[in-house]
């Protein structure tokens, strides 16, 4: 194994300090019992040529003196040394112990001996460098985690035992709009009340307790958004509950599916049914034409002609009725053909040439191109037809009334405006506008719009209107220049 610290594991030159103790104190004893024992001897022996009586004695004592004094100084100077050396290592240890308290765990302590002391450092630099690694491993495994968590699609909340926010994820910033560092550490009973979270939950979180539910929650910016939550208890190894997870998703766009399903399963029912009474209608009504028509021609008195000729205008009118809720109930989206919506917008201006002219109103197209769309053109005729009738109606009296068409290529779809300064509409008549047999108008059937959401429904085509009551309405309307199944698809 490569390991940083090869020199704790190995054999190194040199004594250590408890050797160098030793070896000191059996050098100084050794002397001593020398020189002792030859004083000792010169004594005892009264040999002249080796001690030469009293004034040997006296030289031995001098020298005894001197070699004390010098061994006192020596220890002094070896002591003060080694003494040195030993507490600048240990108050080094002790400032890398500081050091690493205060998480510099790249810290090092310079090992330049290799007694036990400097086992101790270097041990000390081996323990610094594993903090150092499982650091790291841990900041990287944070991050990692959050990462994850930021790049889930969903939101996540925790909330710990004593009901404080632990944790929030990206979904909860960026889709909600509740900032992490300001919601962190707060408790979640505010963060629940900001976002409209219901008491259920809450209550759920607070026992530690699992639920799902589906609600209407409030974002920061005060908006509406159809949220799944889901609570569940968050665990440690011991499997001993620490906290809750609340799981939030965004399930706007089921939603609105679901509802434009059901939408469409009512029209389909209701597309039945007017097609049924239509039917029962007409054929009766066709009979009472008839039978007026040759009245008429039977009948030369004035009054009575004025009288018949009111019938069948009524008659005629019915008929027009009867002829919307046909239309309504018939699909043919089947029949799809590509072609130019610039052709059929100005066949449509043609039929509409003299109502145009007669109420003064500026009729304007632009467009960039000539892109194709692929649907029913009767069906797109008739969703021009419905919204220029209404544009018409809309500016009826109006001087200097305007409707501007403006047709756009998208690289999937065409969108085609329709722009008028007429009556507008308030937020409720909006509201409501697409919705069957809803109308403001005296002899309306409300039919208009909901025909044209049918017929783009059908393609894959959306439609969007804006409005100000008293000033303007704008509709967009978006096709697929492809089949709007295989537009779905894609999508």
């Amino acid at each position: 194994m490569n390991f940083p610290f090869k020199s704790l594991f190995t054999a190194r030159p040199g004594l250590t300090l408890k050797a160098k103790i030793f070896i000191l104190v059996i050098g100084l004893s050794v002397f001593t019992v020398v020189f002792i024992g030859i004083v000792f001897f010169a004594i005892i022996s009264g040999n002249s040529d080796i001690v030469g009586g009293n004034r040997v004695i006296k030289e031995l004592l001098g020298w005894f003196i001197i070699v004390s004094g010098i061994t006192i100084f020596l220890s002094f100077l070896l002591a003060y040394y080694v003494s040195n050396s030993l507490s600048k290592r240990i108050l080094d240890l002790l400032e890398g112990v500081r050091k690493l308290s205060q998480g510099m765990y790249n810290y090092r302590l310079n090992v330049n001996t290799y007694d036990e002391i400097g086992e101790v450092m270097e041990g000390f630099n081996v323990m610094a460098f594993n903090l150092e690694r499982e650091r790291k491993t841990l900041v990287e495994l944070t991050y990692y985690n959050q990462y994850t968590l930021d790049s889930m699609s969903d939101g996540v909340i925790v909330v710990e035992n004593d009901g404080k926010i632990g944790l929030l994820n990206t979904f909860v910033e960026d889709k909600l709009g509740f900032r992490k560092k300001v919601w962190i550490g707060k408790d979640f009973s505010l963060l629940a009340e900001n976002l409209s979270i219901p008491s259920k939950i809450v209550e759920r979180i607070t026992k530690m307790r699992e639920t799902e539910m589906e609600c209407i929650c409030k974002t920061y910016y005060g908006k509406n958004i159809w949220l799944n939550l889901s609570v569940s208890p968050l665990r440690n190894k011991d499997y001993n509950r620490i906290g809750s997870i609340l799981l939030l998703k965004d399930i706007g766009k089921m939603k609105e599916m679901e509802r434009a399903m059901e939408r469409n399963m009512r029209l389909s029912l209701l597309g039945e049914l007017t097609a049924g009474i239509a039917h029962e209608i007409k054929n009766p009504l066709a009979d009472v034409k008839l039978s007026a028509e040759l009245l008429k021609k039977k009948i030369r008195n004035s009054s009575n002609s004025e009288m018949i000729d009111i019938m069948l205008h009524e008659i005629r009118r019915l008929e027009e009725k009867t002829s919307d809720f046909l239309r309504f109930s018939v699909d043919r989206s089947m029949e799809k053909e590509r072609f130019e919506p610039l052709n059929v917008i100005s066949e449509v201006k043609e039929l509409l040439r003299n109502r145009l002219e007669k109420a003064e109103i500026m009729f304007s197209i632009s467009y960039r191109g000539k892109p194709e769309i692929y649907m029913n053109r009767n069906d797109f005729k008739a969703i021009v037809l419905n919204i220029l009738l209404n544009s018409m109606d809309a500016l009826n009296g109006k001087k200097d009334g305007k409707i501007m068409v403006k047709i756009s290529e998208g690289k999937k779809n065409v969108s085609v405006f329709f722009y008028d300064n007429g009556a507008g509409m308030s937020g409720e008549v909006l509201q409501h506008s697409r919705e069957p047999f809803f109308t403001t108008k005296e002899n309306g059937t409300g039919l208009g719009l909901s025909l044209v959401q049918r017929s783009l429904i059908a393609v894959s085509g959306k439609m969007k209107i804006r409005s100000k009551d008293g000033k303007y309405t704008l509709i967009l309307i978006t096709i697929p220049t492809e089949d709007g199944g295989k537009h779905a698809e894609k999508e």
